[in-house]
């Protein structure tokens, strides 16, 4: 895993091919794309939890991978194959946490 100090660094290296996939914390993907910087035409939702109600402690319209980290998103490329997910990959994540 490859940390970068903001959000946008991470997403920069990313889209850049640092690494081959992303790892955010929850609505940060929707931020990226709202402000045009993370095209969503680059990237898919690795494993969606397309169960909003299971979580009491998160409850958002964003959208979030596996229910085991409920306020993180992890996003690859279109073309990385979605059932290696993040067993062999390098993320990109950022040390940053919006607030």
């Amino acid at each position: 895993m490859v940390y970068y100090p903001t959000l946008l660094e991470a997403a920069q290296a990313y889209l850049g091919g640092v690494g081959d996939a992303l790892v955010l914390p929850l609505c940060a993907f929707e931020h990226l794309q709202a402000q045009g910087l993370l095209p969503a035409s680059a990237v898919q939702l690795l494993q969606p939890n397309t169960n909003t109600s299971s979580d009491v402690n998160v409850r958002s319209s964003c959208r979030r991978s596996t229910p085991l980290y409920p306020g993180f998103s992890l996003l690859a490329s279109t073309a990385f194959p979605a059932e290696v997910g993040a067993r062999d990959s390098t993320l990109c994540t950022a040390a940053e946490i919006p607030m």
